[in-house]
């Protein structure tokens, strides 16, 4: 049998130094081999393409695999290879990022994706296109940037929600959660129309007081009703909410 040469160059530099990251960057769904031989983290290109193309019912069938790959995932929506977020993902660029850095997995952020840029950068100058920042987008990473330490995000489990409602199919929601530290809900509605949407959830907070809210409206109101055992939310084209329970 032929040797691959990743398993063994992977398993002679841990040995001089164990913690040593390997990331992949895996295209053509690569990323379970890549992840079996040895490579701590690989590219979750294919949650990127799903989103980016409307797949929202193929997005969450994804989102639902195992813990042991899930985990190891890079999940992005900007790169150096990719179109910049804010032109490919266009009005879900601020839904998909929300949806996609607060999976289990390897965060990625790619320079000048948090001020909304626009120009893609070459990979062989070193001067840059010049563009100014979207005063809209920055806001958005700034609040996101501030809860995305929580204990929920960096150390918690995953379980999709149980939605129903109107426009179930546009929107993909998780609770992450660890233990007594931190718990979490995205939703995020990757649609050009209204929804509607309720789930089953243990208590979440009493009252809105016992929670921090990030939006990827800044200017509109979250929409959303706590009832005992369930939440509704009410999303509106292209928006995404993060609950952080308090």
């Amino acid at each position: 049998m032929r040797a691959e040469f990743w398993n063994v160059a992977i398993a002679e530099v841990k040995k001089i130094v164990p913690e040593f990251l390997f990331v992949a960057e895996a295209y053509w769904e690569t990323e379970w081999h890549l992840q079996q031989l040895g490579f701590d983290f690989a590219y979750d290109k294919r949650l990127y393409d799903k989103i980016l193309g409307g797949d929202i019912a193929g997005a969450r069938a994804h989102l639902g695999a195992d813990w042991e790959f899930a985990r190891r995932l890079v999940r992005f929506t900007e790169n150096h290879d990719e179109v910049r977020a804010a032109k490919a993902f266009g009005a879900n660029n601020k839904a998909a990022s929300l949806l996609t850095l607060t999976l289990p997995g390897l965060r990625l952020i790619h320079e000048g994706q948090t001020a909304g840029l626009h120009l893609k950068q070459s990979l062989y100058l070193f001067r840059q296109p010049v563009e100014g920042p979207d005063s809209d987008v920055a806001t958005f990473y700034e609040r996101l940037l501030r809860v995305i330490d929580n204990p929920a995000l960096t150390l918690g489990d995953f379980h999709l929600l149980d939605l129903t409602g109107e426009g179930t199919d546009a929107v993909i929601g998780f609770e992450r959660r660890c233990g007594d530290e931190g718990r979490i809900i995205t939703a995020a509605n990757l649609s050009d129309r209204g929804c509607e949407v309720s789930f089953p959830t243990a208590a979440f907070a009493k009252d809105y007081r016992e929670m921090e809210i990030v939006s990827t409206e800044l200017t509109r109101t979250p929409q959303l009703d706590l009832w005992p055992g369930s939440i509704t939310l009410r999303l509106r084209a292209h928006e995404g909410l993060l609950l952080v329970a308090r």
